[in-house]
This record gives structure tokens, C-alpha cells and sequence, in this order.
């Protein structure tokens, strides 16, 4: 299975379910990173963009932040 270690330490891994705050990095506008479905994750050896395609699996429209996603692919 493909996964990714952030810089947080959190192993992130495709067919796996978190919070969305889990992942963002608190910079940009979170809800139109959540409507996007793909988030920034950290870089590669060469500084090239890591990022997590999801699927919104329950949307919080109080908090979106604490809405939970499944990601679907690493990329």
C-alpha cells in the first residue's frame, strides 16, 4: 500500500480515513483546499510537492476542518 510519513510523523496511507486537520497545514484557505479533494503532504527527496488526492467522506459545515477524508492516491 502506497503512504507517505509528513513531517508531523502522521504515516499517510491510501484507503485510510482522517480528519482533514490531520493533513492541512494550516496555510491557504482551508475550505477551498477541502473542495479540491488533494492537499499538500511534504516534499519529495528532489523538493518536488507530495499530494494526497481524498474523497470527503463527512463534511462538518461548523467545522470543516473536522471533516473526515479517505485518501484515494498519493501522488
Amino acid at each position: 500500500m502506497k503512504s507517505y510519513r509528513m513531517e508531523n510523523g502522521l504515516e499517510v496511507e491510501i484507503d485510510c480515513t482522517y480528519k482533514f486537520f490531520d493533513l492541512w497545514d494550516g496555510k491557504g484557505d482551508g475550505e477551498e483546499i477541502l473542495r479540491s479533494c488533494a492537499v499538500w503532504v511534504g516534499n519529495d527527496a528532489d523538493g518536488m510537492p507530495i499530494i494526497a488526492n481524498f474523497e470527503i467522506m463527512e463534511y462538518d459545515p461548523e467545522t470543516p476542518e473536522e471533516s473526515t477524508i479517505k485518501i484515494v492516491d498519493i501522488w
